[in-house]
């Protein structure tokens, strides 16, 4: 069905309607609607109500106390608190400012209203011409998607709905309300109702997330405070393919410990053939909820649930799983990337070999594996006059890091000129705990033999 819009289109004219004594050349009255600097459009709807301002001229506000606004044509809109000849009468301010409100008509046609003042220096009056008009494309609903006949009734698809208005309407008209029959709106707000200040492009936009149920569904959007003005948009929700949902739980804080379970757990399940979900993945270990390695990854669902956890190993890499009904008509992807498991403590053991010591660091943890990779740096210091001061060079530090048995390759200090070959030397080796703080092996020292 097409709809058609009244608005009201404002014109103003600067009219001096009647002087009776030889006051002042120029009107001291002006009229103006408030809040309103260009030519707006108004909806012709019998209930919107607009303020219209009169104000008079600086030299002039002593000759003038009251503002008479009235309307010059016929059957025209209605002022609040109006007499019984359908004026309003107002008492000015001491800046010589009146207003009042007006109703506007719902009846096209063109309308003058007027702010009079009358006193010793003449009577004055000033108007504006409202004209209301016709306009069938003052509100515009459209959707991001272009058949809305087989939307899959899956809890879970979302459309982008955009009202759109007439550019140039005025700050009463600029919000949207936005209505839907079922599913609901994301974001913050009622899932059933949305109001939205519109855009400068004068455009609000809303995402609506589909139900689980199939059928005819209905959004609407309208503007607020306008009852003719509004759009209804129809929607066809169809039975879903199948479906599922995968969560991984704990994904964001699990350990690469070559111990820790990743809880993988499929839920609403819709329309699955055979009841089954495969499972695959790029690295970890398929085990049920007994500890059993499962084939496959290939689990069963059980009241439209299935489980399935996966081992993880010692590297901190990224896993990918992919989840899919056997015949792979339906599939999600995820990812995640567990955790470095750091160590708990740390030990250390040196070798002197000629003028080289020879160092290796282990990590351990009371659950689980350190991860392989995981860093530990070295220092070497001697005591003068009772101060530590960092000597010698290390070597091979790029196997300071932990392999799949917690302990870092191989690392050399190399005997150098800042060394005090009488005093003894002191190792230590550090890592971060799980906390991020620092944990040290107790030093270990070596002296150098005295040469013959």
């Amino acid at each position: 069905m097409k709809r058609i819009y009244f608005l009201i289109l404002l014109t103003l004219l600067s009219c001096d309607i009647e002087s009776l004594d030889e006051g002042f050349d120029v009107s001291p009255v002006n009229l103006k609607i408030e809040g309103v600097d260009s030519k707006p459009v108004f909806f012709a709807d019998g209930t919107t109500v607009i303020t219209l301002v009169a104000n008079i001229d600086p030299n002039a506000i002593s000759d003038y106390t009251n503002i008479t606004f009235k309307n010059i044509t016929a059957n025209s809109g209605e002022f609040e608190g109006k007499d019984k000849d359908g004026q309003r009468v107002v008492k000015t301010d001491d800046n010589g400012v009146a207003s009042a409100k007006w109703k506007v008509p719902s009846v096209q046609g063109i309308y003058y209203v007027a702010a009079t003042i009358t006193g010793k220096n003449g009577n004055y009056s000033k108007e504006i011409a409202i004209e209301v008009k016709n306009i069938d494309k003052g509100l515009e609903l459209q959707i991001d998607r272009p058949n809305l006949t087989d939307i899959p009734a899956d809890d879970t698809q979302t459309l982008t709905f955009t009202g759109k208005i007439t550019s140039n309407l005025p700050e009463i008209y600029r919000t949207l309300v936005f209505e839907c029959s079922d599913g609901k709106f994301i974001g913050v707000g009622e899932d059933k109702k949305r109001e939205i200040i519109v855009n400068e492009k004068g455009e609000a936009k809303v995402i609506w997330k589909v139900g689980s149920v199939a059928g005819k569904k209905y959004v609407n959007v309208s503007i607020k405070g306008v009852a003719n003005a509004k759009l209804e948009k129809e929607l066809v929700l169809i039975a879903p393919s199948p479906s599922f949902k995968m969560i991984l739980k704990d994904k964001g804080s699990i350990l690469a410990d070559d111990k820790s379970l990743l809880n993988i757990l499929i839920d609403s399940v819709r329309n699955i053939p055979s009841n089954k979900i495969q499972i695959l993945k790029n690295a970890g270990e398929f085990l049920d909820a007994a500890g059993s390695p499962i084939k496959n990854g290939e689990i069963n669902i059980v009241n439209g649930k299935a489980s399935v956890f996966v081992k993880m190993g010692q590297n901190v890499e990224t896993y990918f799983v992919k989840g899919q009904t056997t015949d792979g008509t339906f599939f999600i992807n995820e990812t995640f990337t567990p955790l470095r498991a750091n160590g708990e403590e740390i030990f250390a053991d040196a070798i002197l070999q000629n003028t080289d010591i020879k160092i290796t660091a282990y990590l351990k943890r009371s659950f689980g594996k350190v991860s392989v990779g995981t860093p530990v740096t070295f220092r070497a210091y001697q005591l003068i006059d009772n101060k530590e001061k960092e000597v010698g060079v290390f070597q091979n530090l790029v196997n300071a890091v932990t392999n799949s048995e917690e302990k870092t390759g191989e690392i050399v200090l190399k005997q150098s000129d800042d060394i005090i070959k009488t005093s003894p030397i002191y190792i230590v080796a550090s890592a971060k705990n799980q906390n991020g703080e620092k944990i040290s092996t107790k030093p270990i020292s070596f002296t150098y033999p005295v040469s013959k």
